[in-house]
């Protein structure tokens, strides 16, 4: 009966460890890493990643708008994002992005992510540029394929067309 009692609990664990997702979106704890907690399974490298992420601008003026598009160009879809705008010199985070349907702000880190866990082709977000001063900007990005797929160390590069 104790055996089967361990075995129990030791499933139900195991489960509940599984099924430790954000469908609604990352929370802010990920900002520091863009990692998804999905079961302990390693993120594969941008290199291999069937994604694409393009930014409209490279460098902004005080309030302007930089159009970012996620995409895949051998049209494989994916259920999450996570992208956050950085300063390429600093490495600081910087800026906001704008609300969107199926999207979720992450205002403390500069970051955006997915509302849902729907299949998506693409994703256009609207990054806002800080008010202070003049500078550059690049975005770095996680894609979530599927629960057990998902590819880190996504940067973005310039499509003026974006």
């Amino acid at each position: 009966m104790i055996v089967k009692s361990c075995f129990i609990i030791f499933s139900l664990l195991s489960l509940a460890n599984r099924i430790h997702s954000w469908p609604s979106g990352a929370p802010e704890k990920t900002c520091s890493t863009l990692l998804p907690r999905h079961g302990g399974t390693p993120a594969k490298e941008a290199q291999e990643a069937p994604y694409t992420v393009e930014q409209s601008a490279s460098t902004y003026q005080p309030g302007d708008q930089v159009k970012v598009v996620l995409k895949s160009p051998t049209n494989t879809s994916f259920k999450g994002l996570l992208i956050q705008a950085v300063d390429p010199e600093s490495g600081k985070t910087i800026g906001t992005f704008s609300e969107g349907k199926g999207l979720k702000l992450l205002d403390s880190c500069s970051s955006v992510t997915h509302s849902d866990n729907r299949n998506k082709r693409s994703a256009t977000l609207v990054w806002n540029a800080p008010k202070s001063a003049p500078g550059s900007v690049i975005f770095r990005a996680t894609v979530v394929q599927k629960y057990d797929t998902f590819y880190r160390g996504l940067i973005s590069t310039l499509n003026q067309n974006a």
